[in-house]
């Protein structure tokens, strides 16, 4: 064995080099994500008929297909397809819906055992059609988008809502605490409250309650429903996403 006088210390440059290093690199890992990458959606049920096309192919969905990032997907009518868009973000498309899946993420910190997600979002293009949200809870930071020919709506942790599309027109419902929604044409962004629904273009363009029209209560009601719907099936389903492993 050598003795302790025999062992090759580090020169004090280096050695400072080295500490300087260690210290920069613990420092990122804790403040800066350095996962981050794109996934795909998952089909959780599928009633009837529906159509992912991607790069100018167009593939028959089933209960086991994943649905890629660029892809344009759509529902025949009287069909219904259900999505996990990412862990606790889930859509339900009725029948005669199209959406283009523009970008999914999930986001780490170095921090694994504490905080291992820190940010997921989705951003999706709704063409036509309607579409159910629902948004759970986690620790992560999570943001849905809806893209629409109208404007754009976002929804953050613990919201539910409804989104009908026919063309330059949109109807949105909040079921669970507010959405946010920017019409086109550099309008103020609208703040929807759960029980409550709007729509554009119409006057007056503020939400109604849903306690005021009867068939808007049975439709919140709908919501709801689908909302339990979501999140059965994600469990259900039993995936697992595991982000931060290779």
């Amino acid at each position: 064995m050598r003795s302790p006088e025999n062992i090759t210390r580090p020169a004090p440059a280096f050695a400072a080099t080295l500490a300087f290093g260690l210290s920069a690199l613990l420092g990122c890992s804790s403040c800066h994500p350095f996962f981050d990458r794109q996934l795909s959606a998952a089909v959780l049920a599928l009633d009837g008929k529906a159509d992912q096309t991607l790069a100018g192919e167009k593939l028959r969905l089933t209960k086991s297909s994943w649905v890629h990032p660029g892809a344009k997907i759509s529902t025949a009518p009287d069909s219904r397809l259900d999505l996990l868009v990412l862990p606790g973000v889930l859509v339900s498309l009725a029948g005669n819906t199209e959406i283009e899946i523009e970008h999914l993420r999930l986001q780490r910190n170095g921090d694994e055992t504490i905080r291992p997600m820190v940010a997921r979002e989705a951003t999706l293009h709704l063409l036509r059609g309607t579409l159910t949200g629902a948004v759970g809870q986690a620790q992560a930071r999570s943001k849905l988008v809806i893209h629409t020919a109208a404007g754009t709506l976002t929804a953050f942790d613990l919201r539910t809502f409804k989104v009908a599309v026919d063309e330059n027109r949109i109807r949105i419902m909040s079921a669970r605490s507010k959405t946010i929604f920017v019409p086109v044409g550099g309008f103020e962004p609208v703040k929807i409250g759960a029980g409550y629904f709007a729509a554009w273009p119409a006057s007056p363009a503020v939400p109604q309650p849903a306690l005021s029209d009867p068939q808007a209560q049975a439709e919140l009601a709908e919501i709801l429903a689908t909302e339990r719907r979501l999140f059965r099936e994600q469990e259900e389903h039993g995936l697992v996403f595991v982000p931060w492993r290779p």
